[in-house]
């Protein structure tokens, strides 16, 4: 190439190089001479081999770094969804408390008549027709619950009560049974659950109390409300810190129904794993 610079001509020549070998590869001395004088310039010749490797390694380890970045992201988003298929085609069923005769002990307080509403009603609906319909009839779980399954035994079996006290007695040492025989203790927290504090039969048995702080028994609370305004609240949020395992849930009303729901996959997770009959 030729151009003028300063009222000079000046010349550039390229040269290329086919084939080299790695004797070929160093420092080397470039000299142009003519008429008006002589100059020389140092090259170092080197691998382009060595640069694609750099620049191919880098692209490799951004590519690993985004995939691990999109695995993650898919992790956190979808982790329950993913455990449940795990769970569905390569799991087992669980063992852990394989002598057990109840997937699950449900807890909950019915509403008075008078204190029925919408909300209530819906509540109420939920906690004794749908939970249970759901995780026995569709999931094939098997819950224990008292109103309907608990059978008076012991002393509580005997006609001759004298006072309230030892029926109210009997009654807790029959639940404490019941739950011992359980895999996970649901609870359904309902503003009419927490006003007439119907946890409090797990502070005053010792063996259901033990039970709850030790772990040996995973909750899993369900709020079917907002509870902050409802009285008796701050003692919900102590007996929280005194479980061990606990898992709360929101009920988040009828449009949570369908069994696809965000609210059934989470509840589906927290329970023992079982392999649904096909």
């Amino acid at each position: 190439n030729l151009r003028e610079h300063l009222g000079e001509q000046e010349v550039s020549i390229s040269l290329t190089i086919d084939a080299l070998k790695e004797n070929d590869l160093g420092n080397y001395t470039c000299f142009v001479e003519n008429g008006n004088g002589r100059r020389q310039a140092n090259v170092l010749l080197t691998k382009r081999a060595e640069l694609m490797y750099t620049v191919e390694l880098a692209g490799g380890l951004g590519a690993i770094l985004l995939l691990l970045v999109f695995l993650v992201t898919l992790y956190k988003c979808y982790r329950i969804e993913l455990m449940l298929f795990y769970r569905n085609h390569f799991g087992s069923e669980d063992v852990d408390g394989e002598n057990k005769d109840y997937d699950a002990y449900l807890s909950y307080t019915k509403v008075e008549p008078e204190q029925w509403s919408q909300e209530t009603r819906e509540e109420e609906r939920f906690a004794l027709e749908i939970l249970p319909d759901v995780l026995e009839k569709h999931y094939g779980y098997k819950l224990f619950i008292p109103d309907r399954d608990l059978i008076p035994t012991g002393s509580f079996a005997n006609d001759h009560f004298q006072d309230d006290t030892r029926l109210l007695r009997a009654y807790i040492e029959d639940v404490a049974r019941c739950v011992d025989q359980s895999r996970r203790l649901i609870i359904v927290m309902t503003p009419s659950y927490v006003v007439r504090r119907g946890w409090s039969i797990f502070e005053l048995e010792t063996r259901l109390r033990s039970m709850l702080a030790s772990g040996e028994i995973k909750v899993i609370l369900i709020e079917c409300a907002e509870l902050r305004d409802t009285i008796n609240y701050q003692e919900v949020e102590a007996l929280k810190h005194t479980i061990k395992l606990l898992t709360v849930i929101r009920w988040p009303g009828p449009e949570g129904s369908k069994l696809g729901s965000k609210f059934w996959k989470r509840l589906r997770y927290e329970m023992p794993f079982k392999r649904r009959e096909r």
